[in-house]
């Protein structure tokens, strides 16, 4: 009999498509396993085509939050909280993966219990940990996003124990609904072998949405110069933003803003020939179908992260240096949102339509914008690469060394002396890098590895001198002298603030201070000696990724530099690099 395995996951539609890898792998990996869904009520309708459920619970909070302004009735949450935790606590779960990152959610699975939790759960005392060094890096990655290559698919999967496999989301179609799209098509004049554009204007959030006469722009530009069938999707609420796109539009459009059942629309998505949409749930369907997209990204969205997990879309993403903002940011201008214009759209439209994967060259298009065409790594997970070619620039440098970086360096987190410091481990991204990008000036290279490798050196430093505190405590006269231990621990602290000072000064480090610093966050246990030995092997995790990321940009700056310079200055300072 296989494991008994509760997944929480409370967030959107899109969310639970990109869930689909990681059910699939859980099956696949042992195929008697069970697994319960515990997703929000709102969005439980697609789980209906997604493989690996046994079986849904829906999680409805919602139906206590009156609409007419008054108070919530308090003692009904609770009651439903707690029949609801009792129930799920009595099927005895072996695991618990919690994909969400509210404190109700790592409540819920503190309360549920299982002998193994992943991701976020709740301590008695209401704090919340993260299990899994993984979910650890997922919890930590906003705080370096420019510098995250992982797909929250990826950490999804890799979370769980899950290893990628170059394969993307998928949905199970409703045949059914699928002849009843066909025969809609032909009732409403869409002939055979005609291309279909769909259009997906709307989004969660106002500030994600791409203007709606842009969206008008496309779809007649392909509507006269492809003979392309314009169709409009998108939710009941959307009608109105429908409604601007089509009165903005010179050809005729099918507008199917609320007027399609779940079950129809990924009938609909299925038959199109490209969507172009920003980042929805609608775009997530189309990845999981196979229909062909160019995606639209901008403000807080960043396709590394929630781009479409499928092989082959074009992804535009705003080119301004505030990208991307915080999720809680409140923008006064939102300018990024005219950074992706109308030709940029309809180029990358016309190109995935001929089917190619390099979008044009020119120097007219694009200008504000990066493209990108979504691929599989030879990791097993997702990339974006560039479509077109551009100058090399600092923080893309970093994301494609820090990608094999932590391939080598999480999945040794609890014996980091096993941990690989040669250069061989990101040997692979000198050549992507020179096929993807142009050469960046030799000085302002230079510029980049001597900052990165002076953080570096400081960072050691730190690490050393965290070493000799943690040493000191797990002393039994340090352990018995209370004001010597309270010395140590105001040392401390203060390292702890330069080290964030540090992932300030030289962001370049800021990915391995960060997730270092939430690993910290998440020691368990009340005694010092358990917490000496959780402090000592995070230091040295911590001082192996970091001499591993030397010997890699020492590395990478011999391979691409113009002028044959060997080794940068700040290099010989740091000393021995651990090889």
């Amino acid at each position: 009999m296989g494991d008994n395995i509760l997944v929480l996951n409370h967030t959107r539609m899109g969310d639970l498509i990109q869930t689909t890898p990681l059910l699939r792998g859980l099956k696949e990996k042992d195929p008697d396993v069970r697994i319960t869904m515990l997703a929000n009520a709102k969005f439980a309708g697609i789980l209906e085509f997604i493989y690996g459920v046994d079986e849904l619970i829906k999680f409805d909070i919602q139906q206590f939050c009156p609409t007419s302004g008054e108070e919530p009735n308090v003692l009904e949450i609770y009651e439903y909280l707690d029949r609801l935790t009792a129930d799920l606590k009595s099927r005895r779960f072996d695991t618990i993966i919690n994909l969400s990152h509210s404190k109700l959610s790592a409540m819920l699975a503190w309360l549920i219990g299982a002998g193994d939790t992943r991701g976020f759960l709740s301590t008695p005392r209401g704090e919340r940990l993260v299990h899994d060094p993984w979910l650890v890096y997922f919890t930590s990655f906003l705080a370096f996003r420019k510098y995250n290559r992982f797909n929250i698919v990826d950490l999804y999967m890799r979370g769980a124990g899950i290893t990628p496999r170059s394969s993307g989301v998928s949905l199970t179609i409703d045949q059914e609904a699928l002849k009843a799209v066909n025969e809609r098509q032909r009732e409403i004049g869409i002939k055979r072998g005609e291309i279909i554009v769909g259009i997906q204007a709307g989004a969660s959030r106002k500030d994600r949405r791409w203007p709606p006469e842009n969206f008008a722009k496309v779809a007649d530009y392909l509507a006269v110069n492809r003979g392309a069938k314009i169709v409009l999707f998108g939710a009941p609420s959307e009608k109105e933003l429908g409604d601007e796109v089509e009165a903005a539009m010179e050809n005729k459009a099918i507008n199917l803003i609320g007027a399609t059942s779940l079950s129809e629309l990924v009938g609909w998505i299925k038959s199109v020939d490209l969507l172009v949409t920003n980042d929805t749930g609608t775009m997530h369907i189309a990845a999981a179908v196979g229909t062909p997209i160019v995606g639209i990204f901008f403000t807080h969205a960043r396709c590394e992260e929630t781009g479409p997990y499928c092989q082959g879309a074009f992804i535009l993403q705003a080119r301004i240096d505030c990208a991307p903002c915080s999720h809680q940011t409140v923008c006064d201008h939102y300018s990024c949102l005219e950074y992706i214009t109308d030709k940029d759209v309809i180029a990358a439209s016309e190109t995935m339509l001929d089917g190619k994967d390099r979008a044009p060259q020119s120097a007219d298009l694009f200008a504000r914008a990066r493209i990108y065409f979504s691929r599989f790594h030879n990791d097993g997970g997702i990339e974006y690469e560039p479509a077109k070619r551009e100058p090399l620039d600092r923080c893309e440098l970093f994301a494609y060394l820090y990608r094999p970086i932590f391939n080598e360096v999480i999945p040794r987190w609890m014996n980091p002396e096993k941990i690989n410091v040669s250069h061989e481990i990101t040997d692979t991204v000198a050549p992507d890098l020179e096929n993807r990008f142009s050469r960046p000036p030799e000085r302002e290279l230079a510029r980049w590895i001597e900052r990165a490798l002076e953080g570096a050196a400081k960072l050691l430093e730190l690490t050393s001198e965290g070493n000799r505190l943690t040493r000191a405590i797990s002393s039994a006269t340090m352990l018995s002298g209370g004001d010597d231990l309270k010395d140590v621990a105001a040392r401390l602290n203060r390292l702890s603030e330069d080290l964030r000072t540090l992932s300030e000064t030289h962001d370049a480090l800021s990915p391995l201070v960060t997730v270092y610093m939430r690993r910290v966050e998440n020691f368990e246990g009340d005694d010092a000696e358990t917490l000496v030995d959780q402090a000592q092997m995070a230091s040295l995790w911590l001082e192996k990724s970091t001499r591993l990321f030397v010997n890699s940009i020492i590395s990478i700056y011999e391979k691409i530099n113009i002028n044959g310079r060997k080794e940068p200055e700040t290099a010989q300072a740091i000393g021995d690099k651990g090889k």
